[in-house]
């Protein structure tokens, strides 16, 4: 009897935990962000499951976090929240009218306790309600309290206090029965180490294209049949009609629309495997692992179930105001930049954006007048180190792009330089696999405050070499040892008239000779 044969021949029994039930907040709009912090309070255990939201433009990508206890002192803090998952495309919907979120919350909150979302959108704007007292109860029933909260810019942005978050919230009473199947000895399965629990999905958005690691195990079915499940459509947890076995298992893969993803017959012994790095998933796809197991009364064993939730590459915040910076992580979602950009012989997964005409890599720093002593302590850099300020009314924007595959682009658009109105447009690209670093269209448009042109590889490892002239011509080796090529003064002195760009490239000393055109 084949896989296929057992699976369908299982004894199965339909399983619910309870019925569903909503708790609508108010869905009168008046206001607006990209999305809400807001807290829950069981009066009863329960579990929530899903929410409905009030979007006041369309089409957006919803990302949805939580965490135990309250909102309140972790609203800037996006490391005390835990990303319970996000759209893998855009959704559509009309102001004042709930709008399902197609993302299984499954968080269960037991009675007394209270918990915190975070329900937000990269893309647009949803409608909230100017409040009356952050923590105030605003809508309840006989199970849960819906507590006044925050208005948030994404991601963690800006606080606007106090507002009530529009949406209807789906909950179930109790949860006295798993929703998921867990991992266990005779099946196991996770995509790059995720774990779910009884009560809430693993789930992982990986980058288009940026591939994952699939882990697989059976320590009673070693050399005994195997394969892997994989459906297009989301999974069922057992208090939405999920079929469960005789022997208390959850078969939380839809069996509607289902393949068998891998066609694993005999192997001894089961090995952890990675999908190639260009693996591409096109849409959202839902795995679950059966595993021969004649010790399992059902003689078959499932593992957990995973979301794969395929992420494409969005657009990650830049400083708006005076001397601030932000955080671009380039190895993976939002952003799903291109891993790692090597500079000065590292490769970092993440740069740091400044208001101030630098890309860093390291620690931020948002000093606004450059000097060699400040690159002789600060990290790595690469730019145009003057005082900017894009929150000057009329300022043009600082921009992050990705032009091309492997390609990194930071462009300061007609920045005006603090208290004028003079713009400094300029590009930082990044080629990450030639290791080009580019500082190109620097146009300073007039002689404005003191400027540093150039790069540093940063503390500890930089030592002053001298200024540098830059200019149109052959390759001009770096000095010797690691140090900051970099020219400093009027920012209209830095290039010759007709030169806007230069490359710097990596030799074998770890450090970049320079081209200049």
């Amino acid at each position: 009897m084949n896989l296929r044969s057992l699976l369908v021949a299982a004894a199965f029994v339909a399983s619910f935990a309870g019925a569903q039930m909503t708790l609508l907040t108010t869905m009168a709009g008046g206001n607006g962000q990209n999305g809400n912090m807001f807290d829950i309070v069981a009066l009863n255990t329960v579990t929530i499951t899903s929410f409905d939201i009030n979007m006041s433009t369309s089409p957006q990508t919803i990302f949805i976090y939580t965490h135990a206890g309250t909102m309140v002192g972790t609203e800037n803090n996006a490391a005390a929240w835990t990303l319970v998952g996000t759209t893998a495309a855009p959704i559509t919907g009309t102001a004042g009218t709930p709008t399902p979120v197609p993302i299984p919350v499954n968080v269960t909150i037991s009675g007394g306790s209270r918990q915190a979302f975070y329900v937000t959108n990269n893309s647009g704007t949803m409608a909230y309600t100017n409040g009356s007292a952050v923590g105030a109860v605003y809508a309840q029933d006989a199970n849960i309290q819906f507590l006044q909260g925050y208005g948030k810019s994404y991601p963690f942005g800006g606080t606007f206090q106090p507002r009530v978050w529009n949406g209807v919230i789906h909950y179930t009473p109790g949860n006295t029965t798993p929703y998921y199947q867990t991992n266990n000895n005779g099946s196991s399965l996770d995509i790059n180490g995720v774990q779910g629990t009884a009560f809430t999905t693993a789930s992982v958005s990986p980058c288009v294209n940026g591939g994952f690691t699939a882990n697989l195990n059976s320590l009673n079915g070693v050399g005994l049949g195997w394969d892997v499940l994989l459906s297009p459509i989301a999974l069922v947890p057992s208090n939405q009609g999920a079929l469960m076995t005789t022997g208390g298992q959850v078969v939380n893969i839809n069996l509607a629309a289902f393949a068998f993803f891998l066609g694993g017959t005999l192997t001894t012994p089961f090995f952890p495997f990675s999908l190639p790095a260009s693996y591409s998933i096109p849409t959202d796809i839902y795995l679950q692992m059966v595993n021969i197991d004649p010790t399992n009364p059902d003689f078959i064993a499932l593992s957990q179930p995973v979301e794969l939730h395929v992420i494409n590459s969005g657009t990650p915040s830049v400083p708006t105001t005076d001397d601030s910076s932000t955080t671009v992580v380039l190895s993976g979602p939002p952003f799903c930049g291109p891993g790692a950009i090597p500079f000065f012989g590292t490769n970092f997964t993440q740069m740091q954006i400044i208001s101030n005409g630098r890309v860093m890599f390291g620690t931020a720093s948002t000093s606004f007048s450059p000097s060699v002593a400040t690159s002789l302590t600060d990290s790595g850099w690469i730019g145009a180190h003057t005082d900017l300020n894009p929150g000057s009314t009329g300022s043009g924007q600082i921009t992050v792009t990705q032009p091309a595959p492997g390609l990194v682009r930071v462009d300061y658009n007609g920045v005006y330089y603090f208290g004028t109105t003079t713009p400094c447009t300029m590009g930082l690209q990044f080629d990450v696999a030639l290791g080009v670093l580019t500082i190109d269209n620097f146009n300073p448009n007039g002689s404005a405050s003191n400027t540093m042109l150039g790069l540093s590889a940063g503390t500890p490892l930089c030592t002053d070499l001298g200024p540098t002239t830059f200019g149109v011509g052959v390759v001009t080796p770096a000095p010797a040892g690691y140090g900051m090529i970099y020219s400093l003064g009027a920012a209209n002195t830095l290039m010759p008239t007709g030169m806007t760009r230069i490359d710097f490239l990596p030799n074998l000393t770890a450090t970049y000779d320079w081209i200049g055109s």
